[in-house]
């Protein structure tokens, strides 16, 4: 950086690091229209985990970034239009702060074309529906201000917006549960078992739903 040699002599060895002791991620691979199926039913017939359908039900249904949509504001969800307004990223991190604490932060989305308008499929408009509802007639209110914004969509037991850590942590006990039933014969499932994933393979599957549904691969690029 100080102009003292031509060339840095670490340039990508951490990358030759990484290839050397196979620390390569793997990729991530899209759920087959079965196995979302499966998912999605399990959680909708599962008193345990029945909480979970919607948000994640939302995310399968609009490709939207984990951020982007546990940063949804109700003013956000335009139920005339049909669409939702992608303006903003909740990001949750642990702060250097004096007390330790971890913190949620409201960022920009990742990139410019991440401003985006998000077409509200008639299934996911009904699910803002009945939540916005069900926080109507509970008395409901977002615990938490994160930098001015406070009418955050989704909720967790505490009223506080939900993060990647928490939904990912929810997915693998959701996964295992449904597989323990499965080796265990259990009527409420097909035998088929289903892979741990995180909450970003939704959105490829989102993805891929779409592709294969030949929708034009313009559009898919501007949804997501």
């Amino acid at each position: 950086e100080d102009r003292y040699i031509r060339t840095n002599p670490s340039d990508k060895a951490l990358k030759e690091l990484k290839q050397s002791h196979n620390l390569n991620e793997n990729k991530r691979h899209a759920l087959t229209k079965p196995q979302e199926d499966l998912f999605l039913s399990f959680l909708q017939t599962s008193r345990q985990y029945q909480h979970w359908y919607p948000i994640f039900k939302v995310m399968d249904g609009t490709g939207g970034r984990v951020g982007e949509i546990t940063g949804l504001q109700w003013s956000d969800v335009d139920f005339d239009a049909d669409v939702i307004h992608v303006r903003n990223n909740l990001v949750y991190y642990a702060h250097v702060s004096e007390n330790g604490r971890s913190g949620y932060d409201m960022h920009d989305p990742k990139s410019k074309a991440g401003r985006r308008d998000i077409p509200m499929l008639p299934l996911v408009k009904e699910i803002f529906a009945q939540e916005q509802q069900r926080q109507k007639e509970l008395g409901i209110k977002c615990a938490k201000i994160v930098d001015g914004f406070d009418d955050f969509c989704w909720l967790n037991r505490f009223n506080m917006p939900y993060h990647h850590s928490t939904l990912n942590s929810a997915i693998k006990r959701i996964v295992l549960k449904y597989n323990d039933l499965v080796m265990n014969n259990d009527k409420r499932t097909n035998g088929v078992l289903l892979p741990v994933f995180t909450v970003h393979v939704l959105r490829h599957t989102c993805c891929t739903r779409l592709i294969e549904n030949r929708c034009n691969p313009l559009a898919v690029r501007g949804i997501l």
